[in-house]
């Protein structure tokens, strides 16, 4: 991949004060709670290890709807919304109610070492992509998520077009193992 890269921050990434500078240096964002617009879409991330506050999301989220941005999506380490596995859902600052106010149409989390996508749960979408590669941990069947992937090392590509969003969860051989389509007129 030759493109822009854009980082959320995790536990993972600061194991020191050392690495986490490096890994800011690196990616060249020094506030870990950041956003963008890319075409007719803004892009959310929050640092898992020091939340932005809800009333700074909401002011975030109003103002991209006041631009006429199309699709929410927001990035962050930490699931708030999970299957069970090692580590449950956590929302410290009440983004989740901040989230089902826009609605926000899709929110990427890790931090459990797994793959699942939930059902439209308050108008959001949630994807747990943990499967970078460390050690897995299994998610247990639950009625709010449709596709749960145990074991697999792989990536979520995600496309965005102007009324729809298109994630792929492929695994390191490329195979598709999970495909679904979120729409909007």
């Amino acid at each position: 991949y030759t493109g822009q890269r854009f980082a959320a921050y995790g536990n993972e990434d600061d194991k020191s004060s050392a690495a986490g500078e490096k890994y800011s240096t690196y990616f060249g964002i020094p506030n870990w709670n950041y956003s963008f617009d890319s075409g007719n879409a803004h892009y959310l991330f929050v640092n898992s290890q020091a939340p932005a506050s809800a009333a700074s999301v909401d002011a975030d989220l109003a103002a991209a709807k006041t631009r006429g941005i199309k699709w929410l999506i927001v990035i962050v380490h930490i699931p708030m919304v999970t299957p069970p596995s090692k580590h449950p859902a956590q929302d410290p600052t009440g983004l989740k109610t901040v989230f089902a106010k826009y609605p926000v149409d899709l929110v990427l989390q890790a931090h459990n070492h797994c793959y699942a996508r939930s059902v439209r749960l308050k108008g959001t979408y949630w994807y747990l992509v943990g499967t970078g590669g460390r050690d897995f941990y299994t998610a247990k069947t639950n009625t709010s998520f449709k596709k749960i992937i145990n074991k697999t090392y792989g990536i979520l590509d995600v496309t965005v077009g102007e009324t729809s969003i298109t994630t792929k969860f492929k695994s390191i051989s490329n195979a598709i193992l999970d495909t679904f389509i979120i729409n909007k007129a």
